[in-house]
């Protein structure tokens, strides 16, 4: 991979939206989840990525 270390951070929130109804074909979700996490390792190797979950 190019790098003898590295380590990753994140966190993240997640939201209870109580069964709401969304869209025309009637998608029923329950919770929202935002996640973010930032890699890093030696020789200038870094990363960032975001991700969004929904629960049905």
């Amino acid at each position: 991979m190019g790098f003898t270390w590295s380590a990753k951070v994140g966190g993240g929130i997640e939201i209870d939206v109580g069964c709401q109804e969304f869209g025309a074909v009637g998608l029923k979700l329950s919770r929202i989840r935002l996640v973010a996490r930032y890699f890093i390792g030696d020789n200038n190797i870094t990363g960032t990525s975001v991700g969004l979950g929904f629960s049905f």
